[in-house]
C-alpha cells in the first residue's frame, strides 16, 4: 500500500502502449473477499497479508472484492478478460467470494498465484476444474516451487 505511488508512476506511461479497448485498472486498495477495511501486517515474513490475528504493529487498509472492482470497471460479463491474482496469500478468499461472478463470464483466463498457503493450493485448481468451464495449466516459475502458477483458461466450447 505504501508503494502504491511508486507503482503508479511505474505504470503511468502503460496505458498508451495498450490496444485502444484495453481496460487497465490501478487500484490502492487491497483485493480482498469483501469491501471495507482489514488489518494487515505490515512487517515481516507476513507483511503485506491479512492479519488473521491483528496486533498494534497492524495497520488498516481499505479493502475491495474482485465482484465490486469489475463493476467498478464496468468490465462487460461479454468481454474477453484476463485476471491475474497474485495477491500474498489472498488468492483462496477471492477467488471462493467471486466464483459465481467468475463463472457467469463468457471469456474469462484467469493467471493466479497458489504459493502463499496451503488453502490455494489446495482448493482453487479444485474449485475451478470442477466447474468445467476451465482447461488448466499449472508452472513453476522459481527455482524451488515458491512461484507456482496456474492458468486457468476457458474451454472453447460455449457454456
Amino acid at each position: 500500500v505504501s508503494r502504491y505511488a511508486e507503482v503508479k508512476k511505474t505504470y503511468s506511461g502503460m496505458k498508451d502502449t495498450l490496444p485502444a479497448k484495453t481496460v487497465f485498472h490501478l487500484d490502492n486498495r487491497a483485493l480482498w473477499s469483501s469491501t471495507g477495511v482489514k488489518k494487515f501486517y505490515c512487517n515481516g515474513l507476513l507483511s503485506a497479508r491479512v492479519a488473521r490475528f491483528p496486533n498494534e504493529s497492524c495497520v488498516s487498509v481499505r479493502t475491495v472484492s474482485l465482484e465490486d472492482l469489475m463493476q467498478e470497471c464496468k468490465i462487460s460479463r461479454s468481454s474477453k478478460t484476463l485476471i491475474k491474482l497474485h495477491i500474498e496469500g489472498a488468492e483462496w478468499p477471492v477467488v471462493e467470494s467471486s466464483l459465481e461472478m467468475l463463472l457467469s463470464f463468457d471469456r474469462i483466463d484467469l493467471l493466479i498465484n497458489l504459493s502463499h498457503d496451503e488453502d490455494s493450493l489446495l482448493n482453487i485448481p479444485q474449485t475451478l476444474g470442477l466447474s468445467k468451464k476451465f482447461d488448466l495449466f499449472l508452472d513453476s516459475h522459481a527455482l524451488f516451487g515458491e512461484g507456482l502458477t496456474l492458468f486457468a483458461k476457458t474451454k472453447s466450447v460455449n457454456f
